[in-house]
């Protein structure tokens, strides 16, 4: 008896979306809206109601606008250089003169 195949869906292969975030920075904005709640209640117990629901708004929308400044630059962190680069195309003097001895 053989055994039976079923197809196996695997997905868009592409990153998950959430209201215009993706991926990992879905986990970002819901950090900084519990940030954003935790400084509310510290400025709350150290000041006024006023006070501390415009520092909970100042510091919830500082993060989520950071977070879509670095979401626009990429998913993945990448390094991007620009300039001319020249690889070297022998290899060593060392390994030159090391080849020409004889075995």
């Amino acid at each position: 008896m053989t055994p039976k195949s079923y197809p196996i869906y695997k997905g868009l292969q592409k990153p998950l979306t959430y209201k215009g975030f993706k991926g990992k920075y879905i986990y970002w904005a819901l950090g900084s809206l519990i940030l954003g709640l935790l400084v509310g209640a510290v400025a709350a117990a150290l000041t006024n109601m006023i006070t501390a629901g415009l520092s909970a708004l100042a510091s919830m929308g500082s993060c989520i606008a950071f977070i879509l400044y670095k979401q626009n630059k990429g998913l993945y962190k990448r390094n991007i250089y620009s300039g001319i680069f020249v690889h070297q195309t022998k290899l060593s003097i060392y390994y030159e003169k090391r080849k020409q001895e004889p075995i």
